[in-house]
């Protein structure tokens, strides 16, 4: 079904969603994919760069650079592969995790993922600072 203001679930997503349309990439299904993705991405480099964790090495520039594009360029097309794999997997952080070892392939190291629990704390935390932000940089409407 076409997504009209009939069809909306709710009026935010129909008759206000010239108003709201800001929101998508934060409360989205893509975003809730993007922000798991991001939280996955930081904890590996944070392990990485701690001399005490010996069972990782410090990632190069180059390793760091592919693992920020990920986070960079991460699409639609990204977000829908991770629908496709949470199919199979019948679980949508485990999703995360093949998605990324799938781009990660080509990196020399096994990754090392967050529980459940971990990412949805955090990524509750980056949602909302992305919202005060959009909200902060809105136009200011005079009455």
């Amino acid at each position: 079904m076409l997504l009209t203001p009939f069809t909306a679930i709710s009026a935010i997503d129909g008759r206000y969603s010239d108003k709201t349309d800001i929101l998508r990439p934060l409360c989205s299904e893509y975003g809730l994919f993007y922000f798991r993705v991001l939280i996955e991405i930081r904890w590996l480099q944070a392990l990485a760069a701690h001399s005490g964790i010996q069972e990782i090495s410090k990632f190069s520039p180059t390793t760091q650079q592919q693992l920020n594009d990920i986070i960079k360029n991460f699409s639609l097309e990204d977000a829908e592969r991770i629908k496709f794999l949470e199919k199979t997997t019948r679980h949508d952080i485990k999703a995360v995790e093949y998605f990324l070892k799938e781009r990660m392939a080509k990196l020399s190291f096994f990754p090392i993922f967050l529980t459940k629990h971990h990412i949805k704390k955090h990524r509750n935390n980056y949602r909302k600072i992305s919202l005060i932000i959009c909200f902060l940089l809105q136009p200011k409407h005079e009455s």
